[in-house]
C-alpha cells in the first residue's frame, strides 16, 4: 500500500501528467475501496466513473454529469438551477434523459467545459473491462485522449482486471492502451488491513468475553475463504451494522447468553454472505437467490424477509427475526436429534444414523409451530431421497406418520404464516408424496374450518358476498366451497349484480383454480348458457358469454 500511496503521489504531483496510470487487479481485492479512501483522505476533488455495461454513444453524457456533479457548489457560468437539479439526479442514481431539466446535459456540458478545464480534477475511470464492446472501449479511450487528457489536462486513472477483459476486446486494448496509459500498476495489497478497516465499525459490540462483532466476520468468513470478494464483505458490513444497532435497541433478555448471542451472529453472518455475493453476481430474483443460498436451519423461516432486505433495501424487522431464531433454537436445544438432522452435512453417519433412530422411537413429537414440522419433513424427506436414511424404511414412514399427525392437530388459521410464503420460498419437500400429503392435511383442516362451514351456509342463503374471496384466499382451493357455490349458481335463477360481480371475480382469477375446478367453473358456465328456458337475465348471459370468451382465450396461451 505504502508503494501504491507512493506512486499516486508521485503521479498527482506532476503539473502536466504525462497520460495516465492504470491499475490491474482481479476482482474483489479492494481496488475501488483504496482509490476512493486514498482520494477522501486526501481531501483530493476526484470525478469516479464506472464503465460497467456502458455503451458508446454513452460515453460523453456519463463523464460529463459525474463530472459536474463534482465541481463545488459556487461554479460560475453555469446556472445554478440546472447544476443542482444534475447532483439531485446522480445522487439518486436517476438518469437525466427523458427528465425535465433547466437545459440539456449536452448544453450544460458547453458550459461547463471552460470550467473543467479550470478545476484540479482527478478522473478515476472504473471497470474498463465491463464496457459493452470494443465500440465502448474505443469511444472511452478517444473520450480520454481527445477531452480528458488534451483539452483539460487531466490526470486520469483507469481502474481494470486485465484478466476478465473479453477476447474480442484484448486485442484493441493492447494495441491502444499505450496511446493514453504510460504506467501499469499491479495492484497488490494486504487484505487484512483493508478487512480489518472495513469492519472497524463492528468492533465494540462484544459477542464473548474474547470475541467482538468484527473478529467473528474475521473467523466465519475471512480466515476460511481465500476468495472472498471485497465488495460484497463491504456490503455485508453495512448490513450487519445496521442490524447490531436495532438488536441494542431491543435489547432482548435472551440474546445476553453468550452460546445464543454466538451462534446467532455466525449463522447471520453466513447467510447474509450467501445472499449479498449471489445478489452481486447478478441474481436479481428472490426466488432464484432462495433456491441457490445456503440458508442457516435455525434462520430458514426469515430467508423471505432477508433476501428482500438484500436486495430491495426493504426494513427488517428484527423483533420478528430473533423471535423467530430463539424459538428454534430452543426446539433444537430441547431435540439434539432434530439439531443432527439439520445439520448433517458437518456430522458423521454415525451421529446422523442415531438422531434417525432417536427420532423414530420416540412415542410422540410435538411441535409449537407449523414451520418446525415442516421444516423437519423437509429434511427426511431429502435425506430419504438422496439415500441417507440409514435405518429401516419402515422407521421412515412411521417419522413421517408421526409429524403428520401433529400437523392434524393444527387449526386452519395456524398455517396463515405458512400459506403466506411464496411457493418458492417454502422448504423444498422434495418427496412428492410428502408434498402431497401435506396438501391433503391443509386442505382437510381447511374444508372442515368454522370459516369454511360459515361461507357454505351463506351461499345456501343466497349470500355470495365472502364466496369468490374465500375460495382464492391464502391461494386457497377450497373445494367443498367451490362445488357448493356452482351447484347454487345452476339451480338457482340468479339475476343480482352480487352474482355478476362474484362470476367476474373467479374469471378474473381462472389461472388461479387448479385443473379440476376449472373445468367445473367453465361446466357451469356452460350449463347456465344451456339453460336458455330458465329466467337469467339478458346481462347475465351477455356477461357469462364474455367470460367464456377469456377463458377460451387464456386457455389458447397456454396451450400456445
Amino acid at each position: 500500500m505504502d508503494k501504491l500511496e507512493q506512486k499516486l503521489n508521485h503521479y498527482l504531483d506532476s503539473k502536466q501528467p504525462d497520460l495516465a496510470i492504470e491499475i490491474d487487479g482481479e476482482w474483489g481485492m479492494g481496488k475501488t475501496y483504496t482509490l476512493k479512501k486514498f482520494f477522501e483522505e486526501k481531501k483530493e476533488n476526484f470525478v469516479y466513473v464506472s464503465v460497467n455495461g456502458i455503451q458508446d454513444f454513452q460515453i460523453d453524457d456519463l463523464f460529463y454529469e459525474a463530472a459536474i456533479t463534482a465541481l463545488p457548489m459556487n461554479v460560475k457560468g453555469i446556472k445554478t438551477k440546472s447544476l443542482n437539479m444534475v447532483r439531485y439526479l446522480k445522487k439518486f442514481g436517476l438518469s437525466i434523459k427523458g427528465l425535465s431539466v433547466d437545459v440539456p446535459i449536452s448544453f450544460i456540458a458547453k458550459q461547463a467545459q471552460e470550467q473543467l478545464k479550470n478545476e484540479s480534477l482527478v478522473y478515476l475511470v472504473d471497470d474498463l473491462e465491463r464496457v459493452a464492446d470494443e465500440k465502448a472501449m474505443a469511444k472511452v479511450f478517444g473520450f480520454i485522449a481527445s477531452v480528458l487528457q488534451e483539452t483539460y489536462e487531466a490526470h486520469v486513472i483507469i481502474l481494470v482486471n486485465e484478466k476478465e477483459i473479453k477476447d474480442n476486446e484484448w486485442e484493441y486494448f493492447t494495441k491502444n492502451r499505450e496511446k493514453i496509459i504510460n504506467n501499469i500498476i499491479r495492484f497488490d495489497i494486504n487484505k487484512d488491513s483493508v478487512l480489518k478497516d472495513l469492519t472497524k465499525k463492528l468492533n465494540k459490540y462484544p459477542i464473548n468475553q474474547t470475541e467482538n462483532l468484527s473478529s467473528l466476520v474475521a473467523n466465519e468468513l475471512i480466515i476460511s475463504n481465500d476468495n472472498l470478494n471485497l465488495r460484497s464483505i463491504k456490503v455485508l458490513v453495512e448490513h450487519l451494522n445496521e442490524i447490531k444497532e436495532k438488536v441494542i435497541q431491543l435489547n432482548f433478555k435472551e440474546m445476553k447468553g453468550q452460546n445464543i448471542r454466538q451462534e446467532f451472529w455466525e449463522n447471520l453472518i453466513n447467510s447474509l454472505y450467501q445472499i449479498v455475493t449471489l445478489f452481486r453476481l447478478g441474481n436479481v430474483e428472490p426466488l432464484e437467490i432462495s433456491k441457490v443460498a445456503q440458508i442457516s436451519p435455525l434462520l430458514q423461516d426469515a430467508k423471505e424477509q432477508l433476501i428482500k432486505y438484500v436486495i430491495s433495501d426493504d426494513d427488517l424487522s428484527i423483533e420478528n427475526l430473533i423471535t423467530q431464531y430463539l424459538k428454534n433454537y430452543q426446539l433444537i436445544e430441547n431435540n439434539p436429534s432434530i439439531n443432527t438432522l439439520m445439520h448433517f452435512r458437518e456430522k458423521s453417519a454415525i451421529e446422523v444414523k442415531e438422531a434417525q433412530n432417536e427420532l423414530t422411537n420416540k412415542p410422540h413429537i410435538e411441535f409449537e409451530r407449523i414451520q418446525d414440522a415442516i421444516n423437519l419433513l423437509s429434511v427426511i424427506s431429502f435425506l430419504h431421497k438422496k439415500g441417507l436414511w440409514m435405518i429401516d424404511e419402515q422407521d421412515y414412514l412411521t417419522l413421517l406418520n408421526k409429524i403428520y399427525t401433529c400437523l392434524k392437530n393444527f387449526k386452519y388459521d395456524d398455517f396463515d404464516d405458512y400459506l403466506r410464503v411464496p411457493k418458492g420460498f417454502r422448504p423444498k419437500l422434495y418427496d412428492t408424496q410428502v408434498e402431497k400429503k401435506v396438501g391433503a392435511i391443509i386442505t382437510g383442516i381447511k374444508e372442515h374450518s368454522p370459516e369454511s362451514l360459515r361461507v357454505i351456509e351463506e351461499i345456501k342463503n343466497g349470500d355470495y358476498r365472502n364466496s369468490g374471496w374465500y375460495i382464492l384466499k391464502d391461494q386457497g382451493k377450497s373445494n367443498a366451497v367451490f362445488s357448493s357455490l356452482m351447484r347454487m349458481l345452476v339451480d338457482e335463477n340468479k339475476n343480482s349484480t352480487e352474482v355478476r360481480n362474484v362470476l367476474r371475480y373467479m374469471t378474473e382469477n381462472f389461472g388461479n383454480f387448479d385443473q379440476n375446478q376449472k373445468m367445473e367453473y367453465k361446466t357451469m358456465l356452460e350449463t347456465i348458457m344451456k339453460n336458455t328456458s330458465g329466467n337469467y337475465d339478458k346481462i347475465l348471459l351477455f356477461n357469462i358469454s364474455e367470460q367464456l370468451d377469456k377463458i377460451a382465450e387464456f386457455n389458447k396461451k397456454i396451450v400456445s
